[in-house]
């Protein structure tokens, strides 16, 4: 076997039909081509991410305020009156008690709630007057009670947070006194 040659033991060299290898040489100035080019699909990319981050952030925040909104209205319809934590009025027998609970405040009334950056306002639609207190408005059967909570958002990605600043976010509901 020694000394033979590739012709002598009858196999053939196979030839690339694609001719000679082809070795890729860098031309001069290419080094940093492909770190921005990177850098220039992976910006936008972070931006769709962190913007669709914000975006379930504020779905998730509305969704938290409506619900608050629902919890102190369904409270709102028997005790229209009692919408604070003064004279009669004491926890949990107020429209901001049930509100804070649905936010889940560790303590309760306006005070949690201003604390966490909630404000709360419940209005007697069909007079048009703000209601306060504690069993101090006239809220009689047919009216409409709507409880409106609301808060601030900011969102974190850079260019948004620039753009809008900050957001308020309400949630409401609506209900009528039997």
């Amino acid at each position: 076997m020694y000394g033979r040659t590739l012709a002598d033991t009858g196999h053939t060299q196979a030839r690339s039909i694609a001719g000679p290898s082809r070795r890729h040489f860098r031309h001069r100035g290419e080094d940093g081509v492909a770190l921005i080019e990177f850098t220039l699909v992976l910006l936008p990319l972070v931006m769709i991410v962190f913007g669709s981050i914000d975006l379930g952030r504020a779905f998730m925040a509305l969704t938290q305020l409506r619900n608050a909104a629902q919890s102190g209205a369904s409270y709102a319809r028997s005790f229209p009156t009692q919408v604070s934590n003064t004279g009669n009025c004491v926890d949990p027998n107020n429209v901001l008690f049930q509100v804070a609970q649905e936010q889940g405040a560790n303590s309760s009334g306006s005070g949690a709630l201003t604390a966490l950056g909630y404000t709360v306002t419940v209005t007697d639609q069909t007079t048009s007057s703000t209601v306060t207190g504690c069993q101090t408005a006239t809220v009689k059967s047919g009216d409409e009670v709507q409880v409106m909570v609301a808060k601030t958002f900011r969102p974190i990605t850079w260019p948004l947070s620039s753009l809008i600043g900050t957001v308020t976010l309400h949630g409401t509901s609506q209900v009528v006194v039997p």
